[in-house]
């Protein structure tokens, strides 16, 4: 049960920031779309459109969501191999969507997408090592005092 909890959770959650990313772009440009023009008009039906890039989005909530279980798994033993594998268990699901969905106009739009994309994942991972090392030091600390 807590499974298929986690899955609808990551699912939801695809579907929530996909949607919030789009409702950005909208105020940015100045006008909403329900998805990239080049994508909605690619279908005869726009309703048909969204859902299928609302399933997009749930997927790519629920893929990105499990690549997280990469920290649990065997390779815990070396943090660079499981920091590259959760980068491009991540930046793959999400470049195969961006393409599916035409948020790429050209090259260039891939490429700040994939460095905008890094960037984020790298402060995130920065801020989560140091609040981990600030963990395990309160650990430690609790640890020497109650010797």
């Amino acid at each position: 049960m807590k499974l298929f909890q986690k899955i609808v959770i990551f699912m939801l959650l695809g579907i929530g920031v996909g949607n919030v990313i789009n409702l950005i772009f909208g105020i940015l440009y100045g006008q909403f779309y329900p998805g990239m023009p080049l994508y909605i008009q690619s279908f005869d039906n726009l309703n048909t459109a969204v859902l299928i890039q609302t399933l997009v989005y749930a997927i790519l909530g629920l893929l990105q969501g499990l690549a997280g279980k990469v920290f649990q798994s065997k390779l815990n033993d070396n943090i660079v191999i499981v920091f590259v594998s959760h980068y491009f268990l991540i930046m793959l699901p999400l470049v195969l969507a961006g393409y599916y969905l035409k948020w790429f106009s050209s090259l260039t739009t891939l490429i700040l997408m994939l460095i905008t994309a890094t960037v984020v994942y790298v402060l995130i991972g920065i801020v989560r090592y140091f609040s981990v090392k600030n963990s395990i030091s309160e650990i430690n600390i609790k640890l020497r005092d109650n010797r």
